[in-house]
């Protein structure tokens, strides 16, 4: 399932509180593209913690991580998918980041015969 990691948002209060939309933003904006499958509950969205506080709020990037390749899922769909994740973080900038002038977002794809992945639940 598609793991999205957003990189460059300041930790301040008002950004913190308004994470919640942007999740729920960003997981129906994915779960719109109808090739990759999933629903919004199946798209997880992750905010690694930026230690250079310089900076932070001006441009955000967003990547994608574990994306596994099939077939339906060529250039036009991995567009759409970036198109659809930027979309939801230039409405977030453009509503809460002022100083924002850039945003970015990469779709690599996971070649699960060449890589290797593994899941499982903990509490089964």
């Amino acid at each position: 399932m598609p793991i999205l990691k957003i990189y460059g948002l300041p930790n301040t209060p008002n950004v913190l509180a308004r994470l919640p939309t942007l999740t729920r933003r960003i997981q129906d904006n994915v779960a719109d593209v109808p090739e990759l499958g999933v629903t919004p509950e199946q798209v997880t969205v992750l905010y690694p913690a930026d230690l250079m506080k310089q900076g932070l709020g001006e441009e955000l990037i967003a990547e994608s991580v574990g994306l596994f390749d099939k077939p339906e899922r060529d250039h036009n769909v991995l567009q759409r998918l970036a198109t659809a994740v930027k979309d939801a973080l230039m409405e977030f900038a453009r509503d809460n980041l002022p100083r924002c002038e850039f945003v970015e977002v990469v779709i690599p794809i996971f070649d699960q015969h060449r890589g290797a992945y593994d899941s499982g639940k903990p509490h089964d």
